[in-house]
């Protein structure tokens, strides 16, 4: 530590070395120490897939009103494999029509790996399944919802109970 010459004279100048190993935390109160012992896996997280931006932004919008979560986005098929790899989500909320990669082949992804097979999968859509569709999802899926029917209180039904 530098000492002014000029207060204490040659005599009392002294290096010190500090390790970190030796320098004692000193412990942390209130705010400050709640924010730094909160962990990302305090909340269940989810992941939105779906192309459109306000239906992510919708459903974003419920999750946030009813609960506790971390969520992710994802606006197509390639970027939700990538964020379910790297974040392991607790549930993931899937639309079936994007372009590229749509939300079938999405979920053949998800469980044609063992990281992500576990993970529960809600699927919300628009689309009307033909009975093939609705074969192929078939003990694949949790739920089918319907979008505009998770504005009931259905949705948060099925998500908290796959969570919880």
């Amino acid at each position: 530590m530098p000492v002014e010459k000029m207060i204490l004279g040659d005599g009392w100048l002294r290096d010190i070395d500090l390790q970190k190993s030796v320098i004692l935390e000193t412990p942390q109160e209130g705010l400050l120490s709640a924010l730094n012992r909160m962990t990302d896996d305090r909340f269940p997280k989810i992941l939105i897939v779906d192309d459109l931006p306000d239906a992510r932004r919708l459903i974003r919008r419920i999750l946030q009103s009813q609960g506790n979560y971390m969520v992710f986005e994802a606006a197509s098929g390639q970027e939700a494999l990538q964020l379910a790899n790297a974040e392991k989500p607790d549930l993931i909320l899937l639309d079936l029509m994007m372009p590229e990669i749509d939300g079938f082949a999405v979920l053949d992804g998800l469980k044609a790996n063992p990281a992500t097979s576990p993970i529960p999968v809600i699927v919300v859509t628009a689309k009307e399944l033909t009975p093939d569709e609705n074969e192929r999802l078939k003990g694949r899926i949790h739920a089918l919802m319907q979008k505009g029917e998770f504005l009931n209180d259905e949705f948060m039904d099925e998500i908290n109970n796959l969570i919880n």
